[in-house]
């Protein structure tokens, strides 16, 4: 394979892996930003894969550009002293909250599909999280070469074996389950647009880093858009999935019971995969924190990485749900105001 294709495929896979978490898989982020909306969650779902390949390719190539190491160089050239510390400690509030809402849908995964202790379950996932980070950007990028394939094949077989159980199944699934009245087309619109900014911003500190070690800007483009269509088809995919079994939306991990209706090697496997995608973003998340630590503190990385997890494995508890539902709304207009800043024509 020629080496900029590969490298293109790494940056989609790595933007996809870093987005695709526990929220996203489990079906229960995308049920909060598009399956409230009804028929319009497809078309909103559009506008998503859209937008992912623009603000995605805007952000790595800023890093190209800059040459940026973390985010942190990024906001230090575009923004003023005062600014740029409330941005930097906002995105590291965020992020650290979905390092804790990783945690949770690990143990949450762990609690109802195997019956390991939710604790454990969680620890479990910090551990050999803080093992991959030992090795940087290439673990990161090394875990989703092979996660990102195989959770987009999980997800579309899943899709069409509910599908090929559901006769006139596309025409149903076009009405999701929504509580109430469905929401309106502007509603749609501003979740759509909300949810990509919640996303790309907190991916800013993997997808910064990329663009700086990528060779040219046509791998970078290249990588966006595949990564943003590779999005669009696992978000369709969920959504079609989820409104074909409504009983799933009562579940805590609505695509494991999905799963689970399958039956047999495809609900185990299913699992595993999942599992891999929690993992994947909890990964790029904790790089991204850990990224910005002071070259005086260096030596103590591991140490700093370690005792991040031993927080978040206890604000974990709080709950995957709850964090979804009330944490991920106000993660994503903070990432919508970083990303109107980021993205602001300027010169360079």
């Amino acid at each position: 394979m020629p080496k900029k294709l590969w490298e293109s495929i790494q940056i989609a896979c790595a933007y996809v892996g870093t987005i695709v978490g526990a929220g996203f898989a489990s079906g229960q982020e995308l049920h909060q930003f598009f399956g409230r909306h009804d028929a319009l969650a497809y078309p909103a779902a559009v506008l998503a894969t859209c937008l992912y390949a623009w603000m995605g390719y805007r952000v790595m190539l800023l890093g190209h550009r800059l040459k940026a190491n973390s985010y942190l160089d990024v906001t230090r050239h575009l923004f003023g002293p005062r600014l740029r510390v409330v941005v930097n400690v906002s995105l590291n509030v965020m992020m650290f909250g979905i390092v804790v809402a990783m945690l949770a849908g690990a143990g949450t995964l762990f609690q109802e599909r195997a019956g390991v202790p939710f604790s454990l379950g969680a620890l479990f996932t910090g551990v050999i999280t803080f093992l991959t980070l030992l090795y940087g950007l290439k673990g990161l990028l090394r875990i989703n070469v092979f996660i990102v394939p195989t959770m987009f094949t999980f997800l579309s077989v899943a899709c069409l074996r509910i599908l090929f159980a559901n006769p006139g199944g596309v025409t149903k699934g076009m009405h999701i389950a929504v509580l109430g009245h469905p929401l309106s087309a502007f509603s749609a619109i501003t979740s759509a647009f909300v949810y990509v900014c919640f996303n790309v911003g907190l991916a800013a500190g993997v997808l910064i880093p990329l663009g700086a070690a990528a060779e040219d800007v046509r791998t970078l483009k290249f990588g966006a858009t595949f990564g943003a269509l590779t999005l669009g088809v696992m978000m369709m995919a969920v959504l079609l999935t989820l409104s074909l079994v409504p009983g799933a939306l009562t579940r805590g991990i609505p695509m494991a019971y999905v799963a689970g209706q399958v039956g047999g090697w495809f609900s185990k496997g299913f699992m595993v995969v999942l599992f891999g995608e929690i993992f994947s973003t909890l990964v790029g998340d904790l790089f991204s924190i850990v990224t910005q630590i002071p070259p005086r503190l260096k030596r103590y990385r591991n140490t700093i990485t370690g005792l991040l997890l031993a927080a978040a494995f206890l604000a974990s508890h709080v709950g995957f749900s709850s964090i979804v539902e009330y944490g991920y709304s106000a993660f994503g207009w903070l990432s919508t105001a970083f990303l109107v800043a980021l993205l602001w024509p300027r010169s360079m």
